[in-house]
């Protein structure tokens, strides 16, 4: 009867261990995030199609940042949905300076801020410690797009401020080291950010400035069940 009894407690024990282990209810987190964008940039005008030296550009920039984040996870024999929402600090800013010898400059400069949205992560429990899933979600991000030409004869200097929204996906794992703390790592890849420059005015000409922006961002965190 005790041995029963005894059997009956360590099995116990062992069942509630493993709920514990679940990817499941409510959690609050914190994200060190190391962020790279590539700024891809043309003149919409026709009359700068000649100088594509001075319009046309690829620049790329990383940059290192933060964010919180909160979720509650919906578990189904160890497959679960979290569905939750995030603020981070993106940080990036990709630069264009072109001043060729006697013929004026064109600079620009194209920052990316703040991200927020909503989004759910899919995933699985491998073990009772570790968890992959992918996440998906949409998004809202802040930019700033800064040009200023020079053709020697006139000048034209634009500021734009904004947000673009889009979608984005990626692939997650985690590993629990108590019942309540995690550690996470995180790639995030975001649909492509098609940002304007200033109306009819960022070249010398009257054009625009297309800049078509991509982002990838790693999180590395750590997150608390409660």
């Amino acid at each position: 009867m005790k041995k029963l009894s005894l059997a009956l407690i360590v099995a116990g024990v062992l069942a509630s261990s493993q709920a514990n282990a679940k990817t499941e209810g409510d959690y609050v987190g914190i994200d060190i995030l190391r962020t790279s964008s590539k700024t891809k940039s043309n003149s919409n005008s026709a009359a700068d199609a000649a100088y594509s030296d001075y319009y046309s550009h690829n620049k790329s920039d990383s940059a290192f940042g933060f964010g919180i984040n909160y979720k509650h996870a919906f578990n189904f024999d160890g497959i679960f949905v979290a569905p939750g929402v995030f603020f981070e600090r993106l940080g990036t800013e990709s630069k264009v300076n072109y001043a060729p010898d006697g013929y004026g400059y064109y600079n620009q400069s194209v920052k990316i801020g703040n991200r927020y949205g909503a989004k759910f992560d899919l995933g699985y429990d491998v073990t009772d410690k570790f968890s992959a899933y992918v996440p998906l979600g949409m998004n809202l991000v802040s930019y700033e797009i800064d040009t200023q030409n020079y053709d020697n004869i006139k000048t034209s200097n634009t500021k734009r401020t904004g947000n673009e929204s889009g979608y984005f996906y990626g692939l997650g794992f985690s590993h629990a080291l108590t019942n309540n703390i995690s550690l996470n790592a995180e790639y995030n890849r975001l649909s492509k950010l098609k940002l304007n420059s200033a109306s009819g005015a960022s070249s010398v000409s009257g054009g625009s400035i297309a800049a078509d922006t991509t982002v990838q961002i790693f999180k590395f965190g750590v997150s608390y069940k409660f």
